[in-house]
């Protein structure tokens, strides 16, 4: 974990049980020597990042992908990164850094659920635009989608349905 934490007050989740929602985030410099300590200790060759909130700050995702990214390390993203912050620019950063898949918190196709029911600030329509990014980037996508919100309608689950198949995923939980 390069950081602790998650502003964010979406209804399905309880990482702010875990760790609050005021962030803390290890610097560059701290990570870097965590990556040595444990490549000189333990012979690593890969690392899962497990932030629930990545992509906190403009730049410093972009700085912690790069720095890691001089280890030549396997990188996986175990906890889905925020789709708001996903541009191209990231996105290639991110493949040329190792990066072969994504988990991407679409959690719901209906704009309803997503809104009024989970509380997340989160557009369909950049749901599209980071997926077919991620296709021209040759990014695998494995979206995390969340069925059964208390108050959530057939018609809700529908119009969901209908829309995931729309964006052409490769996976969906």
């Amino acid at each position: 974990m390069t950081s602790r934490g998650c502003p964010f007050l979406c209804t399905f989740c309880a990482s702010h049980a875990a760790h609050g929602r005021k962030m803390r985030y290890n610097s560059v410099e701290r990570v870097s020597e965590d990556l040595r300590l444990m490549i000189k200790k333990y012979g690593i060759d890969a690392i899962i990042i497990q932030d629930d909130h990545f992509m906190g700050g403009k730049r410093r995702p972009y700085e912690m992908v790069s720095k890691i990214s001089e280890f030549n390390l396997g990188m996986f993203f175990q906890n889905a990164l925020a789709i708001y912050a996903l541009d191209k620019e990231f996105l290639t950063l991110l493949k040329s850094g190792g990066v072969h898949e994504l988990v991407l918190p679409i959690e719901s196709g209906s704009a309803r659920v997503l809104k009024k029911l989970m509380k997340k600030p989160l557009k369909l329509d950049l749901v599209r635009e980071v997926m077919q990014n991620c296709r021209e980037a040759s990014i695998y996508t494995d979206c995390n989608i969340v069925l059964g919100m208390p108050g959530e309608t057939k018609e809700d689950i529908q119009e969901a349905r209908e829309f995931l198949k729309s964006v052409y995923g490769d996976w969906f939980r």
